[in-house]
């Protein structure tokens, strides 16, 4: 999945080869996303290319995470 990758010039390559802008905003079984996961390791840099390639950030977890 995207979300583990640190690069944001991959991620951007990688969605362009994939041809389906859907694939920034997949979620886990949980329901943790790209953005979540960017968020959650402090990655400035891969939050905003992701915002870029309009990653659903309306998205909420499925279960509580404690």
């Amino acid at each position: 999945m995207l979300m583990y990758v640190r690069g944001a010039d991959v991620v951007r390559y990688l969605v362009s080869v994939c041809r389906d802008e859907q694939v920034v905003s997949v979620s886990t079984a949980s329901g943790r996303t790209c953005l979540h996961i960017a968020a959650l390791t402090n990655n400035v840099q891969l939050l905003d290319c992701l915002l870029d390639l309009n990653a659903n950030c309306c998205l909420t977890l499925r279960f509580k995470v404690h």
